[in-house]
Parts: structure tokens; C-alpha cells; sequence
């Protein structure tokens, strides 16, 4: 349970390093609030999702790593024969909130193709006219249409730098769009969903460093059931609702990756009916938390059986009506130096129906399913301000029956998690509270103080950058002999001229008994932020803990991380194949031990001397490495698991290096130097299928 929120919380920080990019899993948050309108007797809700497919020219290499695209909107037209820019077009646009970093602006949302190849990936919902659709246009960004990230070529073979951003041009510009057949009808009582194929070819590659890809994109509609399973059910006991607040969340059903807080799709309930179409993979199925929420109604969840293509789902929840609403609200401090704490969150945690398990305990809370969550903002008050007519969860809980208590889940990562009970307080009548409810703290109130321990150590680079150079370093900690990250610095180490050493003090959960230390540097390429580093990557394994006992008081091991030094050996990397894999079938790879990337499936791809199978990729800097293949096993078909399954290894790790690039002249556009030179092309190595 701990690991698997901490880990979500700590996306953001890995991208800020450029270890890993975009998450292959966008949260696709529809709104429960301003949905209230939008069942009006003209609006619907049309779903989007897009699936991928990639192909090369004869002699244009077709090893990517990563292949981005940004998407700006989608647009339909019940007019068979409209115009691209005529009228009558029905926008759904990116999600509030979501934008990625790497994407082209704020506006945009960036996926990438390399991972559609096991299941759909959905992008938004909108609310349009209901009618019956008969075309579809998607509008990339035309300043920025996507970039595309080669893997290296084999050693010794020379040509184009790999695992660095080539930015992409489209040949095709005026606008992507496809007539739809069968055509999607968008109604009153359902939300329909439009399952959209990006097919992109790639017509040329760049010869030198900062030129372009030329791609060409063609859009057409994927079968509805493809990659698709739907949810649909009832919730009874939903008449008579009449809160005591004016801002109030639209009673819907929302779905979430099973074991976190990471929102998948919503839908909102309509006579006591939902429906919601979710991607699945076709061989495990994909596992999914469900739960309801708004319209004064009491909170009401499911943890999901594997949810299979072309099939339905049918949980119906039973819910009370009629409930008061009100708001758990306060402040997250560090309880050594009593300042706010930014980023963290505070989540409800409620069993799944049929179940009396606590969820307020560390040992049984992984058996929960989360309904609401809050986050502090920089002053480290919770929850944030919500939308107009989109108030915050927070601040819209239904007040639980007297003598009863909510469970809270507090985390931050590098603090160690606290699991706590609250009960909402009503706030007066039509206002917000700044501090509200009541929690088992020695105060009484919903504030909260987060323990941890701290751990010093220090980064060496083997040169000083040059006068007009710096060096980003980022140190992340993760749980000894896993890949659960748990703590990281707010910032990046930051090395200018004549600076090779620099100390850093970490501040980690004081319960692990021990941690895994590694540290990534932050390259530039072409003057851009390359998403893979030139760096050799620090690591420390087995870095003792604080076995459960917080300490304010920084603690530096005997082994100080890290007893190596960062040098600049250029890009590099390792691609292979899977045997027979599942949807749940990842590789990680390790130096000395210690987990630093992973890779899922990807296309299936010619190898070296390995037929076609599904690939996996890496780009990471000249070293010796080890993989190890990890397979994720869900429940049959039917069977609800009671915790997330975990990754399990299996066979023995493969050992592999990758060669160190041939220095050249400066100046360069690489990735990095050392002592005034620059490493020259990357070199590709192909692993023995896994």
C-alpha cells in the first residue's frame, strides 16, 4: 500500500531528472463537478481513447525508444461532408491539469506511440450535442508536433545519435481527419466512447545533429471493443438527495489503477445507471479500483476482477442518501523543523463492499480502495481550492454515522506515512473552512506532523564542469532491493565551474531497514534537456536505515553514498525481446544491485540475431549492466484480488555492457564533457531475449 501511492508521488520528481518520461498511463480526469450541466436535454459525453501503430520507410531504422506526439484536441462533425475548418466541429479537449512536461506548451498532451501496443490509452471526455457523428479530426501542435527518440546504433556502426529528442515535422499538415464508420451516436442516458488509431510513418531521419524527423500521421477509427472493456451497473437508494451545501460534486462513478489514487475515467450516474468503457489488456486483463462519490451520498467502492476486452462488468453499489456533507481540512509540517510541507496528501481509504477490513492500519490498508484525496499547496494547507463548480473532494465528504470515522492515509515522500481515522465537521451554511474536522491527533484537529530520518552523503564528478557549463545532479532513495522509490532531493544538485564535490542530506522514511542510493545527472543536447543522461548513474545499495525509529539528526553511513565518482561517458543503449510476455511483463535494469530503470512491453521488432517478438529498451550511459525480467500474475478471470498483485522476478539476471562511446573533437553537441572533450555516437547493445 505504502509502496505503491509513494511511488505514484513520485513520478513528477523521476521525469524532473529525466530518468523516465511521460508515465505510459495518463490520468484522464473528466470533472464530477462541472458535469452537473452536462446531461441537459442537448449535451452528452463522447470518451476519447487512442491506440498506435508505427512504421518506417525502406532504409529509416525503426528502433525508438520513445515516439511522441501532442495532442492538442479532437474535434467530431455529424456532417459527413464537413469541411476541416467548416462549422458544426464538437471539440473535446485536453484534460485540465494534465499537460505534460515535454509537451510541446501547456496545452498539450504528449503520448507516447511506443506504448499503445498492448492496450489503449485514454485522453479525455467532452460534453457535446447529442447526435449522431459521422467525422473525426485530431489536431496536433503544429509548432511542436512531437519529438522521436532513437535507440543507438550497434556498436561500432557510427550515424545518428541515439536516446536524444529529434524534433518531428509532419508531412501531412492540413489537419487529420477520418470519416467514421460505423458513425458514433451520443445520447442523453450514455457515455459513448470513440476509439481513435494514430498510424505514423516515418518518411525520413535526420543526418545530423537538430534536424528533424518527417513523419507521416493518418488518423482512422479503431473498432469500439478493441482494447476496451466496459463497466456497467446501478446504484441504488439515490432519490431524495438534499445536501446542506450549495457546491456540490455531481454524483459519479470513477475508475482508478487498482491499488492507488490515480483517476482512469469517470462517469456520471443517470437515473441510478453508469457506464464506463476502460482499456484492458487482452491476455491478463487490467485491474481497476471503482467507487462513488457526490450528491450527498455516502462514499461506495469496488476493487474490480481482471476487466477483459469486449467484455462487461456489472458492480452495482447500495449507497445512503441524504447525508449532510462536510470538510477535513489543516496543515502538513515536518515534526522536526515545524515548516509546511508541499506536495503531500491526505487520502480517504474505505473497504470495498462486502468487506470489514481497517483500512486505517498499515498491514490491512492495501486492501482498501481510495475516494478522495487532497494535497497541500505551498504553505502545506490541504485540501487546494477546487473549481467553481468542481469543489474540492475535501471539502464535500459525507458526514459518516455517529460514533463512526473515516480512515486517512498522510504521506509525503521521504516522510514515513501515517495512517490516522477523521470525521468531517459541517461547515456554515454555503462557506469553507480552513481548518475543519476532527482526527486522532493529540490536538484533536486535522493537523499533521510527519517523521522521518536523515541521510548525508556526497556527489563527486571525476572533472568540473567548464567555465560556461553546469552539471544537474538529482539523488533519489529507494527501498533496499526494490524499485519503490521513496524519497528524493526537492532540487537538483547543481555543479558550475572549479565545483567537482558536493554534499547533500536527504531527508527518508525512518522505517526501511535499509536503501538503495543512486543519482542521475541532467544533460543537454543540441541545447535542449535530453530525457536520458550521458552520466554514468551513481548507485550505493544496502545504505543502512532507521529501523522505525525517526531521527531529526542527519546520520552519514559508513558507506557514503556515493563511494563513486559521475563521469561522462556518453549516451548508450540496450534493447531486446521478451519470451511469450503478458501485459504485466516488465524489465528493469540494475547496476551493482540496485534498480534504476524499467522498460515495458513494446513493439514487436526484429533484433539482431532474435526474431520478431515484443522489445524492450533502454538508454542509459556507457557501463556494465545486469536486466532482470519481472512478471506481474493477475487473478482468473471473475476473481477480484484482495491486494494488487507485485512483480515477481523470473530467471536470473542478464549480464551486458554497454561499450563506451569514441571521444571526438569539441566543440560538440553531446551530452556531456569531461576535461574539455565530448563522447562521440552512442553505441547500441542487443541483449539476449528475456
Amino acid at each position: 500500500m505504502i509502496k505503491r501511492r509513494l511511488g505514484a508521488s513520485l513520478r513528477a520528481l523521476r521525469a524532473s531528472t529525466a530518468l523516465i518520461i511521460i508515465a505510459t498511463v495518463f490520468t484522464c480526469i473528466f470533472g464530477t463537478g462541472p458535469l452537473s450541466s452536462a446531461w441537459a436535454k442537448q449535451k452528452g459525453l463522447l470518451q476519447i481513447g487512442f491506440t498506435g501503430t508505427i512504421t518506417a520507410s525502406s532504409g529509416t531504422p525503426q528502433r525508438f525508444k520513445n515516439f511522441y506526439l501532442n495532442i492538442q484536441e479532437v474535434r467530431v462533425n455529424a456532417n459527413a461532408a464537413a469541411a476541416g475548418n467548416g462549422g458544426g466541429w464538437q471539440e473535446i479537449v485536453v484534460p485540465q491539469g494534465v499537460a505534460q512536461q515535454g509537451a510541446g506548451k501547456p496545452a498539450d498532451l504528449q503520448i507516447d506511440l511506443n506504448n499503445l501496443q498492448n492496450q489503449p490509452v485514454l485522453f479525455n471526455a467532452g460534453q457535446i450535442r447529442r447526435n449522431t457523428y459521422k467525422q473525426v479530426q485530431v489536431f496536433l501542435d503544429t509548432k511542436h508536433p512531437g519529438s522521436i527518440v532513437p535507440l543507438c546504433p550497434p556498436a561500432g556502426a557510427g550515424g545518428l545519435e541515439g536516446c536524444a529528442p529529434y524534433p518531428i515535422t509532419l508531412q501531412n499538415v492540413n489537419g487529420l481527419i477520418a470519416p467514421l464508420s460505423p458513425s458514433v451516436s451520443v445520447g442523453h442516458f450514455t457515455m459513448s466512447t470513440l476509439l481513435i488509431n494514430l498510424s505514423a510513418t516515418v518518411i525520413s531521419a535526420p543526418r545530423a545533429p537538430g534536424q528533424n524527423y518527417t513523419v507521416n500521421v493518418v488518423v482512422t477509427p479503431a473498432p469500439a471493443q478493441q482494447g476496451m472493456g466496459l463497466i456497467s451497473g446501478n446504484i441504488g437508494g439515490t432519490n431524495g438527495i438534499s445536501p446542506n451545501v450549495r457546491r456540490i460534486r455531481t454524483l459519479s462513478v470513477t475508475a482508478e489503477e487498482a491499488g492507488t489514487n490515480v483517476q482512469v475515467s469517470s462517469s456520471p450516474v443517470i437515473n441510478g445507471n453508469f457506464q464506463i468503457q476502460l482499456p484492458a489488456a487482452a491476455n491478463t486483463g487490467t485491474l481497476y479500483d471503482l467507487y462513488s462519490v457526490g450528491g450527498g451520498t455516502s462514499f461506495s467502492a469496488e476493487r474490480l476482477p481482471p476487466v477483459f476486452p469486449g467484455t462487461n462488468t456489472i458492480p452495482n453499489f447500495i449507497v445512503d442518501t441524504g447525508l449532510q456533507l462536510g470538510t477535513i481540512s489543516g496543515n502538513i509540517t515536518d515534526a522536526c523543523t515545524k515548516l509546511p510541507i508541499t506536495g503531500a496528501t491526505v487520502q480517504i481509504l474505505i473497504p470495498p463492499q462486502g468487506s470489514n477490513v481497517s483500512c486505517s492500519s498499515a498491514a490491512t490498508a492495501g486492501q482498501c480502495v481510495s475516494v478522495a484525496t487532497a494535497s497541500t499547496d505551498n504553505t502545506g494547507h490541504f485540501p487546494l481550492t477546487g473549481q467553481p463548480r468542481d469543489p474540492a473532494p475535501f471539502n464535500n465528504i459525507p458526514i459518516p454515522p455517529a460514533g463512526s470515522a473515516y480512515a486517512l492515509e498522510v504521506s509525503a515522500p521521504g516522510y514515513d506515512t501515517m495512517f490516522t481515522t477523521g470525521t468531517p465537521t459541517v461547515p456554515p451554511v454555503f462557506k469553507t473552512v480552513l481548518n475543519g474536522g476532527t482526527c486522532a491527533t493529540s490536538g484533536g484537529g486535522c493537523d499533521f506532523a510527519l517523521t522521518s530520518g536523515q541521510i548525508a552523503g556526497m556527489v563527486n564528478l571525476t572533472a568540473a564542469p567548464g567555465s560556461s557549463e553546469t552539471v544537474l545532479v538529482q539523488v533519489f532513495a529507494e527501498e533496499a532491493g526494490t524499485q519503490n522509490v521513496v524519497a528524493a532531493l526537492p532540487r537538483p544538485l547543481i555543479f558550475r565551474n572549479a565545483t567537482d564535490s558536493l554534499p547533500f542530506t536527504m531527508t527518508v522514511p525512518s522505517g526501511p531497514a535499509a536503501f538503495d542510493f543512486y543519482a542521475t545527472a541532467i544533460d543537454l543536447y543540441t541545447n535542449i534537456t535530453d530525457p536520458y543522461t550521458g552520466h554514468t548513474i551513481l548507485v550505493q545499495s544496502n545504505v543502512p536505515g532507521f529501523n522505525g525509529t525517526p531521527s531529526c539528526t542527519p546520520v552519514t553511513p559508513a558507506a557514503v553514498p556515493f563511494e563513486q565518482s559521475m563521469d561522462c561517458t556518453g549516451h548508450g543503449s540496450i534493447a531486446g525481446t521478451f519470451v511469450n510476455p503478458t501485459a504485466g511483463t516488465t524489465a528493469v535494469l540494475m547496476k551493482d544491485g540496485v534498480q534504476i530503470m524499467n522498460s515495458a512491453v513494446g513493439p514487436i521488432l526484429p533484433l539482431g540475431t532474435n526474431p520478431p517478438n515484443p522489445t524492450f529498451a533502454f538508454c542509459a550511459p556507457g557501463d556494465s549492466y545486469s536486466i532482470q525480467r519481472l512478471n506481474v500474475t493477475n487473478p482468473p478471470a471473475g476473481t477480484a484480488p484482495v491486494e494488487t498483485p507485485t512483480p515477481v522476478p523470473v530467471g536470473t539476471p542478464t549480464m551486458t555492457t554497454i561499450p563506451l562511446a569514441s571521444p571526438t573533437s569539441t566543440p560538440c553537441p553531446t551530452t556531456c564533457s569531461s576535461n574539455g572533450g565530448c563522447p562521440g555516437v552512442c553505441n547500441g547493445v542487443v541483449a539476449n531475449p528475456l
